[in-house]
């Protein structure tokens, strides 16, 4: 059974995020490599303070746009069955690199299809880069519901006064401090 082709946004966000993984890596594999890997967001706020995942020794896991997957590695030395997911294969391949240097294994897979096409909803197209999707939570309720999700909680992140992030600025931070940038859906499979 052969794969569809590659969507247009997954082909436009395929290219692009292929082209800037190096530079990525670059800029934030450092402050990325300084949590742990269990950190989250932008601002890196700690797993350990936000408590979001809960015991993952023994369960899948599946990390979507894992990039060079920190977070895959570092669940996966927690006992987490993983499997990193990313449209790019540069940035599946630095997954690659960092799995050879932690001693860690577990598949990648590139997303060369989606199952359920609902990536037209939202749309925010900025030139030369990747395309971006928001959804208004009950959007996200109903999508989470429709595919037999309970949500345990949402987390709004709000980073520490002093934070600094190698992806944004003091303005950025000063923003996130008044209104979430970044929000940690806490969903699990439903008994349906």
């Amino acid at each position: 059974m052969t794969e569809p082709p590659l969507s247009s946004d997954a082909a436009h966000n395929r290219l692009r995020w292929d082209a800037q993984a190096d530079e990525y890596q670059a800029r934030h594999a450092a402050q990325l490599e300084a949590s742990g890997g269990t950190a989250w967001g932008v601002w890196q706020i700690p797993e350990s303070h936000l408590h979001v995942l809960g015991e993952v020794r023994g369960r899948d896991v599946l990390e979507l746009g894992c990039g060079a997957a920190q977070w895959s590695i570092a669940l996966a030395r927690q006992g987490a069955n993983m499997t990193g997911l990313d449209v790019s294969e540069k940035q599946l391949e630095h997954a690659r690199e960092l799995m050879a240097r932690t001693g860690v294994s577990f598949p990648l897979v590139p997303s060369d299809g989606l199952a359920v096409d609902y990536w037209d909803l939202h749309r925010i197209v900025v030139p030369d880069e990747p395309l971006l999707y928001q959804l208004p939570y009950g959007e996200w309720i109903r999508l989470f519901r429709e595919h037999d999700l309970v949500i345990e909680s949402l987390l709004e992140l709000r980073p520490p006064a002093d934070a600094s992030s190698s992806y944004r600025d003091s303005t950025d931070r000063e923003w996130a401090r008044r209104w979430p940038m970044e929000h940690i859906w806490r969903v699990r499979k439903g008994r349906g």
